[in-house]
């Protein structure tokens, strides 16, 4: 891929909203909030990021409260629908894909707000905002060994398998940035197959108090560092 992919893992929004005796709820708002401020800040200001997949739901999260289930879809679906009304992401031809390794699981409404998305911008190729919804690293590689074993089948073909197996990914493209918020110091299970040289960096703040500096910080300190790739 020419340039570069950031991947973002949001943490962070409950813990906000506890602490200021406020609802889940709302620190998903402000999580919601923050997370279109950056994309449009990407879009706008950083012409040598060419990808950007926030981790809006994991697989995992499925086993929360049926009520908070609930209310993230509804704020996903309006998050999705703000996207697709956005001047920002037409006039620089942003593909947005909703991607998840169960996201069959999700409500009916939120898929067709998420197909239209995808078939609004599937045509458009200076940048791509991945949203990754329902996703789970080690699911997405255990789901793409058995599409690709359909697909070999199928078509009775010899391949090479390693740029096969990759086309078979939900998200395809190897990070070149993982920022994860919240305080904590892990990726839990965020881009398994594609995180082999990517740059991590982990930002003490909670989602909900990131903002455009914080992200321009980030940047500032992966360009000084020097990444050997091995050698």
């Amino acid at each position: 891929m020419d340039g570069l992919h950031v991947g973002i893992i949001p943490d962070g929004n409950r813990r906000w909203a506890r602490e200021k005796d406020l609802t889940d709820w709302k620190g998903h708002e402000e999580g919601a909030k923050r997370a279109e401020e950056i994309a449009k800040h990407v879009i706008n200001n950083y012409p040598e990021i060419k990808a950007v997949t926030f981790w809006a739901f994991s697989s995992e999260n499925f086993k929360r409260s049926a009520a908070e289930k609930t209310a993230l879809f509804k704020l996903l679906k309006e998050y999705i629908t703000e996207l697709i009304e956005s001047e920002d992401i037409h006039k620089n031809q942003v593909k947005i894909r909703v991607v998840g390794s169960e996201f069959d699981k999700v409500p009916m409404s939120l898929k067709k707000v998420a197909d239209q998305a995808t078939n609004l911008t599937k045509d458009y190729s200076k940048k791509i905002l991945n949203i990754a919804i329902g996703y789970g690293g080690k699911r997405d590689i255990n789901n793409a060994i058995y599409r690709m074993a359909d697909w070999v089948i199928s078509k009775g073909k010899s391949i090479n398998p390693v740029k096969m197996f990759e086309n078979f990914l939900e998200i395809k493209e190897p990070f070149d940035i993982i920022i994860r918020t919240g305080g904590e110091k892990r990726l839990s299970g965020f881009g398994s197959y594609n995180i082999d040289y990517a740059e991590l960096f982990f930002v003490d703040k909670y989602w909900p108090d990131v903002h455009t500096k914080d992200f321009d910080n980030v940047m500032a300190e992966f360009k000084e560092r020097n990444r050997r790739y091995g050698r």
